[in-house]
């Protein structure tokens, strides 16, 4: 969800831009279409990722920056061939590499991305509010404080199917044709916190389903004023994943929402229930419909229904790293519906906590004063879906990252939930090389954004407390209120067009929403907020 309401009534200045253009361009030669109109097996060689070897060296991420002030990246939608060490299957991915590309940009930045649907009809399954058009995308950016208007970050865009019709390599700025492909543009604030956010797919209905496998780092570089502890450190970029499986609808089940279909014979859920019901043909998930089992006594057994977790879409990678030196991991969970708890076994390593969703943290969250910003040893690291942790790690000895625990997204507690080992290894650490020891700052010196104002100890009136729903199905809101009692001051969201509330300009208020089980204050700078609630 994208809050377009900010403490920036609280700037006193506004941020200069340029207009420097000198990025490199990213060509689009060699699109191809589907021959037979994308019925069947496409007639153009399918990229393969081979990612088959278990315990491999972790693979770093294609990387996408400019010099200057403005960066462009050209993002296609299509189909892989993923190889794994236990079965092989056709997914979503871009630019034909699994995990995509990462892209950085700096404060002040402007990001022109064009994004291509390289996938072909039929575009499956239609209804609303059910898996859904699984061959339309969009893109959403994750986490940064920019516009959700076009031609920003608008999750209703929808882009179907590309061809080079009408195509041009100028950046007009412009759809060319029937939707084939969008460009988007995001412009980020001179004053804009640094940190770790990532893109993925984000069109309703389909988000699941492509956001499984299609999905990237977005890093907004530290600006040069920031510590040189930070700037100067190597950074590791994982992206983690989990193919859960599910067991799928039961055979000749007349799976989908009523009346004309059963939820209870859909299954658990999971890639296979997503796939049938949208009517994917990328893959089934299932034996011998586009997916192939390599190894059916793959341990762990759970890669085959449950997932594993797999950073940059490896199965248990290692980093190796020098002894005694310090390494930013930029981490992102790039699930919709599991969270993890992860420490290392051995205790070779330490970990300082950097900074929680592309947000600095400070030393003691209780402290406000102006350079109470650093590191926060911790001894685990705790991932919701869609959350990012910078984290500091620094070892002396291999050791072993793994699973202390995992969980739904809902009323999940890390610290009272039982632990549920699962799958062991989720990624190792080798140490090797000469030593070459570095320091971390215990204190950083860094600028806080306007829009990150703490409203922690304002006062606000109860009143005026409200609850935001997003309610599909029309049922009454008391079937959402998790008690089976009604919300106090509960407002349905209706569509992108109309306010949920009208709201008063420096007001502070304080805002619930049932789907992420928790509540912001929110100062507002514009006379009125619409507020989306989706998948994440």
């Amino acid at each position: 969800m994208k809050l377009l309401a900010s403490a920036a009534i609280l700037c006193s200045a506004a941020v200069a831009r340029t207009a420097a253009s000198d990025a490199e361009e990213t060509s689009l030669r060699g699109l191809r279409k589907d021959s037979n109109g994308g019925r069947g097996p496409p007639s153009f060689e399918v990229p393969v990722v081979d990612l088959s070897v278990v315990g491999d060296e972790l693979i770093e991420p294609e990387q996408i920056s400019s010099p200057g002030k403005a960066v462009k990246a050209t993002l296609r939608f299509g189909i892989v061939e993923y190889v794994g060490p236990a079965y092989t299957t056709k997914v979503r991915a871009y630019n034909g590499v699994l995990p995509g590309p990462t892209i950085r940009v700096k404060p002040g930045d402007k990001l022109h991305l064009m994004l291509v649907n390289d996938l072909t009809e039929p575009v499956g399954y239609l209804k609303n509010n059910e898996y859904q058009h699984p061959n339309q995308t969009n893109i959403h950016t994750h986490g940064p404080h920019i516009s959700g208007e076009n031609p920003g970050d608008n999750v209703f865009e929808k882009i179907e199917e590309s061809d080079l019709v009408g195509y041009s390599e100028e950046w007009t700025g412009k759809n060319v044709g029937p939707k084939q492909f969008h460009h988007y543009s995001y412009e980020f604030d001179g004053n804009h916190m640094p940190g770790t956010f990532w893109y993925h797919p984000h069109l309703h209905g389909s988000t699941a389903l492509q956001t499984s496998t299609a999905s990237g780092m977005l890093i907004i570089e530290d600006p040069e004023d920031y510590p040189a502890t930070l700037k100067e450190m190597p950074e590791v970029q994982m992206m983690i994943y989990r193919l859960e499986i599910g067991d799928g609808p039961s055979a000749n089940a007349t799976c989908g929402f009523p009346p004309a279909g059963d939820p209870e014979a859909c299954g658990e859920g999971g890639l296979k229930r997503f796939s049938v019901e949208s009517q994917d043909q990328v893959s089934s998930w299932t034996e011998g419909e586009g997916f192939t089992v390599t190894d059916s006594t793959f341990e762990p057994s759970q890669i085959f229904e449950k997932g594993i977790w797999m950073p940059n879409f490896q199965v248990q990678p290692k980093k190796t790293i020098k002894p005694n030196t310090w390494y930013r991991f930029r981490m992102a969970l790039a699930v919709t519906d599991l969270s993890v708890v992860m420490e290392f076994e051995e205790k070779n390593c330490e970990m300082q906590l950097l900074a929680k969703d592309g947000v600095y943290v400070k030393v003691d969250p209780t402290v406000e004063a102006k350079n109470d910003y650093g590191p926060r040893p911790i001894d685990a690291i705790f991932l919701s879906p869609g959350n990012r942790a910078d984290v500091a790690i620094r070892c002396t000895a291999d050791d072993k990252m793994i699973q202390i625990t995992e969980g739904g997204t809902g009323g999940f507690d890390p610290k009272v939930t039982t632990p549920k080992p699962g799958q062991g290894t989720i990624f190792s650490i080798e140490v090797d090389g000469d030593e070459e020891p570095t320091d971390l700052d215990e204190f950083f010196d860094i600028a806080t954004p306007c829009y990150q104002a703490d409203l922690r100890e304002v006062e606000t009136d109860p009143a005026e407390y409200f609850t935001v729903f997003y309610n599909p199905f029309g049922e009454p809101m008391k079937v959402f209120a998790g008690v089976g009692n009604p919300i106090t001051g509960a407002i349905a969201w209706i569509d992108d067009q109309t306010p949920i509330r009208t709201l008063e300009l420096g007001k502070v208020y304080k805002m619930g929403e049932f789907m992420h089980d928790n509540w912001r204050k929110i100062l507002c700078s514009k006379l009125w907020l619409p507020v989306l609630l989706m998948a994440f």
